[in-house]
């Protein structure tokens, strides 16, 4: 009992922190090492606690080796409980944001069954506790339990897999008529899916992946919990991270129709490299039935490439001038979006609650999709007015004293640069940044920082939210830039005139920044 308590309060101290980060890399090992890319995060394992607890175990490992072994076998366990009580209570936040799904569970107890056993074979010796303690020997024993549950999640994986492959192949015998439209490319996905579904609504009945669903796992068992004869179409968001994850997917899913909204550099460091990258998204138009439809955005350089070397009948460019469909003459405000929208049959001028440049590039490829499934642009004038996207993309949180536009879910260089820009175009005040980082870039988080450097001058405050690779602005940029070190909101705007300034999010930053200047 004595060694399973102490095991649950190592966890609770050292081990909880390394649970947490494993969710957000998704489970996933290259994310995993990918955050290591960055100098800060090895501190972790230098803190100055980590220094004591090594120092304390040097000096108990040579204490024993002189007194003989100290052990805690015979610890009162009413101390014991007390401490992993008062622990549980100083860690409830972190309690609350981890994700107990079954997988998190499995991790958690094994990780505690390690250091049980640990703990009984050496019959609760002080030094190995200790040792125990400190962050790299947590850190291993979760990289060892999340090696294993993968194994298991494997495995789990290839059942589902072959359920959700089944039970789309029946839905789709059973009603030629059925589609399923995948969306994939590096950025843009979510915003298409959900405006395309919106938009489809008005003549068929329509299932989207949920938030931001997209990895194979998640999306067979969500097709396993839906009942698939209540819908004529399905739209589903299509992610990867590394080259033949695209493949699974399709093979799965089977989408007749395709979307393929941008390329840029994104999840570099668990691709290896942008080429790989490209190739990697690409796996989106591997079987593609013969009847099917692609649909590629000309607004994107490397897009537009795959659609002139891409052989195949029922292929569509939107977006670019010499598209099949694209917009012209768009006019900004804060309110809405007015544009003309081109496609075979003529020009529509159409308006949207939708704001920004970036944002008409998926509109106009949705409402190509729409025109080729009977549905005309003008019969979409109402749910163009009451478009809804997920939370924290490009979102005004408030429209003047001052103007706030919250993009903070994520951040990929292509969208940082159209954003930026459009703000440009509309606001003439005052202008501040806050920028989290892109995550996942790589050996090519230098060069792809100094592209973002001209951008970045067109504000009077950079703020970054994040340690590494800030030298890059500062060199550049000056006195414009100020590193977040938990500073007041106050202190950082107190030399601009709230009416007259517009205040940027982009990249994840800190929940407590992000709250303060929500209540602005």
């Amino acid at each position: 009992m004595v060694s399973l308590i102490i095991s649950l309060i190592i966890f609770f101290i050292s081990s909880i922190n390394f649970l947490r980060l494993i969710q957000l890399k998704d489970y996933f090992f290259p994310s995993l090492w990918a955050h290591f890319d960055y100098p800060s995060n090895y501190k972790i394992f230098f803190r100055f606690r980590e220094i004591i607890l090594l120092i304390s175990w040097l000096i108990i490992l040579s204490l024993s080796l002189k007194l003989g072994k100290f052990s805690l076998i015979d610890i009162d366990l009413v101390y014991l409980l007390f401490a992993l009580i008062i622990l549980i209570f100083l860690r409830k936040n972190s309690l609350r944001i981890i994700k107990w799904s079954l997988k998190g569970i499995f991790i958690s107890v094994l990780i505690i069954f390690i250091n049980y056993q640990i703990l009984n074979l050496t019959q609760n010796d002080l030094s190995i506790i200790i040792l125990l303690l400190t962050s790299s020997i947590q850190f291993s024993i979760t990289v060892f339990a999340l090696f294993i549950a993968n194994i298991l999640t494997y495995i789990y994986a290839q059942k589902i897999f072959t359920e959700a492959k089944e039970k789309i192949k029946k839905w789709k015998k059973e009603d030629s008529k059925r589609l399923i439209i995948g969306i994939g490319g590096s950025y843009g996905k979510t915003s298409t899916k959900e405006i395309l579904s919106y938009l489809l609504e008005e003549k068929y009945k329509v299932l989207k992946s949920p938030l931001r669903l997209n990895a194979e796992i998640g999306l067979a068992r969500f097709i396993l919990k839906e009942n698939l004869d209540d819908y004529d179409i399905l739209v589903l968001e299509l992610g990867t991270r590394k080259e033949g994850e695209i493949k699974k997917l399709v093979e799965i899913f089977s989408p007749q129709w395709i979307i393929l909204t941008g390329l840029a550099p994104q999840h570099l460091a668990t691709f290896g490299s942008f080429e790989k990258m490209i190739k990697g998204e690409t796996e989106i138009l591997s079987n593609l039935p013969a009847n099917g439809s692609a649909f590629f955005n000309g607004q994107d350089e490397e897009v537009k490439k795959i659609y002139q070397n891409f052989d195949f009948k029922n292929k569509y460019l939107y977006g670019s001038k010499d598209s099949y469909f694209y917009f012209k003459d768009e006019n900004f405000t804060l309110e809405e979006t007015e544009f003309t929208f081109v496609y075979p049959e003529g020009e529509e001028r159409l308006k949207t609650n939708l704001i920004g440049n970036h944002f008409l590039e998926n509109l106009t490829g949705c409402l190509g999709v729409c025109f080729l499934l009977n549905i005309k642009p003008y019969e979409l004038r109402e749910r163009l007015l009451n478009l809804r996207l997920l939370p924290n993309q490009f979102e005004i949180i408030k429209k003047n004293n001052p103007l706030i536009i919250n993009d903070s879910y994520n951040a990929n260089v292509v969208g940082v640069k159209k954003e930026i820009e459009f703000l440009n175009k509309i606001w003439e005040g005052n202008k501040i940044l806050l920028f989290g980082g892109i995550l996942e870039l790589g050996k090519e988080t230098e060069n792809i920082y100094y592209s973002l450097i001209h951008y970045f001058n067109f504000f009077d405050k950079v703020i970054l939210t994040f340690e590494d690779y800030t030298e890059i602005f500062e060199k550049k940029l000056g006195e414009k830039i100020i590193i977040y070190q938990n500073q007041k909101l106050d202190e950082i705007l107190k030399n601009f005139e709230t009416s007259n300034l517009a205040i940027l999010i982009l990249g994840r930053i800190p929940f407590k920044l992000l709250f303060e200047i929500k209540k602005l």
